[in-house]
């Protein structure tokens, strides 16, 4: 809002300058007569149409349809735009305003209409650049400003991943311990602890000079997870994981599937044998498509603030900007993923 009250303020001053000078030219023709109504109706309709042609060009025509995606949109309104531009000086200002058409032949003829178009299409040519500078000193200043925000996120995950950083050394050898003096005592509880330790061993590893990691490690992770919640809750536990597809060289972003598996097991209903919870994974040579699906939990449920599937999205719009399309299906008793990531 105070976005477009800055701009408007800074147009009523541009084309406020406008409208004086184009009164003091009128009011030079003939300083002892005065300026007379129908040039001071002139000057506004010049000064109305000039504004509505730069607002239309550069606030709706440039930015909405820009040449380089949509050419035959952009070409199309820009006929309209002009059509609509000479009709309206036509109306408004033809044959009223003579004296630019008397500097022409001096009278007023048929060769003064097409003085009258020719004139006006310079004059289009002429905002359409001015337009054109500004939509891009705009935009200048709209990537600057993106740029600037983004530089300032990336520090800040730094700073947090540095303050909340632990010591692999000291995890592993501790997990170690730990499953070492689990084994006589049980081997669900040992087998628990060595996969926990894979599952921090794999969130702390370093990625590749992409960010990436292998597809199989992600799927590593997952099952992990989904084995330590089966020997918790023993046979009272219902989820179906299937992965289909040549798994290869694939790469994905660490830790990008598992927020939605996890929100699935915290939310979902797995104690019902009928209607598990499932997760599907489906690999192909282009593109990766992953969904979940579950039953909600009846009675008493975990209090959710949505942090972990909104941080997700954040990462797929960095990484994969355009390349990706996630559906929610949140309903009354079951909600659903659809998530489709076309491989980088």
């Amino acid at each position: 809002m105070k976005k477009n009250l800055l701009e408007i303020k800074w147009q009523a001053v541009v084309f406020g300058v406008y409208f004086v000078i184009s009164l003091i030219q009128a009011y030079s023709d003939h300083p002892k007569e005065g300026i007379f109504l129908v040039e001071l109706m002139d000057v506004v309709y010049v000064v109305f149409s000039e504004c509505l042609l730069v607002n239309s060009l550069g606030n709706w025509l440039m930015p909405k349809y820009p040449y380089s995606k949509k050419p035959r949109e952009f070409l199309f309104y820009l006929a309209f735009i002009y059509c609509i531009y000479v009709s309206f000086k036509y109306i408004t200002i033809f044959p009223n305003s003579v004296d630019i058409l008397r500097s022409y032949n001096g009278k007023q003829e048929e060769n003064s209409l097409m003085f009258f178009f020719f004139y006006s299409t310079i004059n289009v040519v002429i905002t359409y650049l001015l337009a054109y500078g500004l939509y891009s000193i705009k935009r200048s200043f709209r990537i600057e400003k993106r740029a600037n925000k983004l530089e300032k996120e990336v520090n800040q995950a730094r700073l947090d991943i540095l303050k909340n950083q632990i010591n692999p050394h000291f995890l592993y050898n501790t997990l170690s311990y730990m499953y070492s003096q689990a084994r006589p005592v049980s081997d669900n509880l040992a087998k628990s602890i060595l996969m926990l330790s894979d599952m921090m061993r794999y969130s702390l590893n370093k990625t590749d000079a992409s960010g990436m990691v292998l597809i199989e490690k992600e799927i590593e992770y997952i099952q992990n997870l989904i084995e330590i919640h089966r020997l918790r809750f023993d046979s009272d536990f219902h989820l179906n994981f299937e992965v289909e597809g040549i798994l290869g060289n694939k790469k994905i972003v660490p830790l990008l599937l598992i927020t939605f598996v996890e929100n699935a097991l915290k939310h979902g209903q797995i104690n019902d044998a009928e209607k598990p919870i499932l997760v599907r994974l489906v690999i192909n040579h282009e593109f990766l498509q992953f969904s979940t699906w579950n039953q909600k939990q009846k009675g008493f449920k975990d209090v959710t603030t949505g942090i972990g599937l909104e941080n997700t999205k954040k990462r797929l719009d960095i990484v994969y900007k355009n390349q990706y399309s996630l559906e929610i299906q949140d309903n009354e008793n079951t909600f659903e993923v659809q998530l489709k990531i076309l491989f980088l």
